[in-house]
């Protein structure tokens, strides 16, 4: 097997002081061979590290390198991946990738489910394809945290959602529980399936587990346009979202009397269907499962209130049109009302209808270039802001395979811009630093 080779060092950072240079192959870290990229990101947890390499001329060179812990080096590999990631065993009647419109890249298709993602990227895995001589590894390695979709505890309901005979999930569960690994946990709710009684005898029994168990996300089902030979499911309703929260704030009540934090937590989304303001910043306890869409929308009011307390001044005076999902449509209007009462700029937010995947689909993620070119109204001089969040493969091709390069064309105009979606970003496409402050007191009311 060929050793991990040195691609490239970047710039300040541990290795672009040491003597390590492209090319350079990595026998051992403290004596460990490294075999894949969670090998080494294990390795190089620890606070000193005796690296052992080959050199241009195939010299050993052992170089220590003294670090805080958890610190990356610095290093890009060319070969250090990993294997060809494990393939999802279930048929989830809410599986996403299913509901894919066809002649989609093949990528697209593929449903990893791999215990490695998720230890290293924070993906939810259900277990099924798990062994148990995978789960020793774990064990051993002392992966943790991991993410896990366990949708509900009640075996048999368990089964039919995921329409895999899997009869070992809890054992496999529990397993890592005892061996102290951090599980935090993923319910994708579905309408008369796993929600009501059951979603609560699911949380309960998790809670119980705490702090193994150190979170729980309450997923609302997404469904797109393209479920014409699957299974029939439907939306939550006002009411049955509404229900959820009530659930969770319940639960929360009491785990804050016992373990003096909230741990199961409810999705932006599931607010915004119930038509429930999104919760203050101190609810969501420096938002431990933001990436599973919880205290999203708070992350990004609070971010922004910051910023904009702060000295600025515009780039230039301009028109500028916001591009967004539907659901993410009412946060970046709170946002333009502010920037609206300042002169010069005029801020337009254009939420997008997605057509590609369904209506039912309002996510800024799954926004696709068609539906912005179809819908996109942009007037001459227009600065267009399209969130990064849109484009895959390397930040320059929607899902649709349209590129931001169409829009440019059509609107040859205007300036077309792809951000991060965060509030840092907007607010440097619009502003420099210093010039007039605001009292921040005004406008967290208006927040």
């Amino acid at each position: 097997m060929a050793h991990p080779t040195i691609k490239k060092i970047l710039s300040q950072s541990f290795a672009a002081n040491s003597p390590l240079q492209p090319g350079w192959q990595l026998l051992r870290i403290n004596q460990k061979k490294i075999s894949d990229i969670l090998d080494y990101q294990i390795a190089i947890a620890d606070a000193q590290l005796v690296t052992e390499w080959l050199d241009l001329q195939e010299t050993c060179i052992t170089y220590t390198f003294h670090k805080p812990i958890d610190k990356d080096l610095g290093i890009v590999f060319t070969t250090l991946t990993l294997d060809k990631p494990k393939v999802c065993l279930n048929h989830c009647q809410f599986c996403f990738v299913d509901q894919l419109p066809r002649g989609m890249r093949t990528s697209l298709y593929y449903k990893d489910d791999d215990y490695r993602l998720s230890f290293l990227s924070g993906s939810y895995i259900t277990l099924s394809n798990t062994s148990w001589e995978d789960l020793r590894r774990i064990i051993s390695l002392k992966l943790s945290p991991l993410f896990i979709s366990v949708h509900v505890w009640n075996m048999q309901i368990r089964q039919t959602l995921v329409c895999n005979q899997d009869n070992e999930f809890r054992e496999k569960f529990l397993y890592l529980v005892n061996h102290g690994i951090q599980l935090n946990c993923q319910i994708v709710i579905c309408p008369e399936r796993n929600d009501g009684a059951i979603l609560r005898e699911t949380c309960e029994t998790l809670l119980a587990l705490y702090p193994n168990v150190s979170s729980i996300a309450l997923v609302p089902v997404g469904l797109t346009g393209h479920r014409a030979h699957l299974i029939r499911l439907r939306l939550q309703t006002k009411e049955e979202a509404a229900a959820i929260i009530v659930l969770a704030e319940e639960l929360q009540f009491k785990c804050l009397q016992r373990y003096q934090t909230r741990v199961v937590w409810a999705a932006d989304e599931l607010y915004l269907r119930a038509g429930r303001e999104i919760p203050a910043a101190e609810y969501y306890e420096n938002y431990p499962v933001l990436e599973d869409g919880v205290g999203l929308i708070r992350s990004f009011l609070e971010d922004w209130q910051q910023l904009w307390t702060k000295q600025r001044k515009l780039i230039a005076p301009r028109s500028v049109r916001i591009v967004t999902g539907v659901s993410g449509a009412e946060t970046m209007n709170r946002i333009a009302r502010l920037l609206n009462e300042i002169e010069d700029l005029q801020i337009t937010v254009q939420p997008i209808i997605n057509h590609f995947f369904g209506e039912t689909v309002t996510v800024t993620g799954l926004i696709t270039g068609k539906d912005i070119l179809d819908q996109l109204q942009a007037a001459a001089g227009e600065l267009i802001l399209i969130p990064s969040v849109m484009l895959r493969d390397a930040g320059d091709v929607f899902l649709d395979d349209c590129k931001p390069e169409e829009i440019e064309q059509k609107f040859p105009e205007c300036e077309i811009r792809v951000i991060e979606p965060t509030a840092c970003a907007l607010y440097h496409a619009l502003f420099k630093k210093h010039s007039r402050r605001i009292n921040p007191a005004s406008i967290k009311r208006r927040l």
